[in-house]
């Protein structure tokens, strides 16, 4: 859970509403709950996963799961462990 709080450092925007991460034997889930997709928020996200998995030495497989929407129940990052979560709603909503 380290590695993806580390990997993270400099990568969560504005759109980002929260961020959990589930680890498993042979792969480890990112989960994000966004404002909205972007270009640039899927940037943030690919450069997030090269980043882990580099921290992790290329040994396990990194997944995403991306959900625009809100942290609530719906969520499917809810049940994961949360590295962010987002205090105040994105600028202009």
């Amino acid at each position: 859970m380290l590695e993806a709080l580390q990997a993270s450092q400099g990568l969560i925007s504005s759109e980002v509403r929260g961020v959990s991460v589930q680890i498993e034997a042979d792969r480890v889930v990112l989960h994000f709950a966004l404002w909205r997709l972007t270009g640039e928020v899927e940037e943030d996200i690919s450069d997030m996963v090269f980043e882990l998995d580099a921290l992790r030495g290329g040994h396990t497989a990194v997944e995403t799961v991306i959900h625009v929407g809100p942290t609530d129940d719906s969520w499917p990052g809810r049940g994961g462990r949360l590295i962010y979560l987002a205090k105040d709603p994105a600028p202009g909503w």
